[in-house]
């Protein structure tokens, strides 16, 4: 879970590759480039 600030930023460390992940729950739906990857990857994201 992460609200939108979150997305898109670097960070100092990596905490997991993409395809890792199974499902994203946001505040609001990614910008691209990031929204492509994360369905690339498989990622399920949930707007709450």
């Amino acid at each position: 879970m992460v609200d939108h600030t979150k997305l898109g930023r670097l960070a100092l460390v990596k905490v997991c590759e993409l395809r890792e992940l199974g499902r994203l729950v946001t505040d609001r739906t990614p910008a691209e480039p990031l929204r492509g990857a994360l369905d690339a990857a498989g990622v399920e994201v949930l707007v709450a």
